[in-house]
């Protein structure tokens, strides 16, 4: 998979053109986003971490490590963390059809935003009608983190079909 640089973060590349949209019409900060092994030289560049380096950080209890998920369960590297994306049918490919570890798609990639603008960056995923929310609604300590509920769909798409209902 390939990955851009968006407000200084990894992020794969068919998520950007979504996340730039919805961080400039909602005023968000984008925090994380992308943090696989194979971007490690990338986050470096950018002065971040990977998840592994920082789930090794929080074993080890350095200073500013917070609690992490441990490298392959977390959404932030494309993996299912087994709480994101609840399995409910054996085998599923589509949202909420996956289990603990199991690979996730480009647009289900965890994205962390500036507590401040979470309910913003929804409401203006969803003028786009893009479904977005919280992973976490009961965390704290999580509010920032959001994930897409299902794959969006480009607004030029919307917008042909608009134009030839008018017709």
């Amino acid at each position: 998979m390939k990955y851009v640089a968006v407000q200084g973060c990894p992020v794969p590349t068919k998520l950007a053109p979504f996340l730039r949209q919805i961080l400039a019409e909602s005023g968000a900060h984008l925090q994380s986003c992308y943090r696989g092994v194979d971007a490690e030289a990338l986050l470096h560049k950018l002065g971040k971490s990977s998840q592994r380096e920082l789930y090794v950080g929080y074993l080890k209890r350095l200073p500013g490590y917070n609690p992490a998920n441990p490298p392959g369960r977390s959404t932030h590297e494309l993996r299912n963390d087994g709480v994101a994306y609840t399995r409910r049918t054996p085998g599923g490919t589509h949202p909420g059809q996956w289990a603990a570890g199991d690979k996730l798609p480009w647009w289900a990639c965890g994205i962390d935003i500036d507590d401040a603008h979470v309910t913003a960056f929804i409401k203006a995923a969803r003028k786009h009608g893009w479904t977005v929310a919280r992973t976490y609604p009961t965390s704290r300590a999580e509010y920032h983190h959001v994930n897409f509920r299902k794959p969006p769909l480009w607004h030029r798409v919307k917008a042909h079909v608009s134009a030839l209902k008018a017709k």
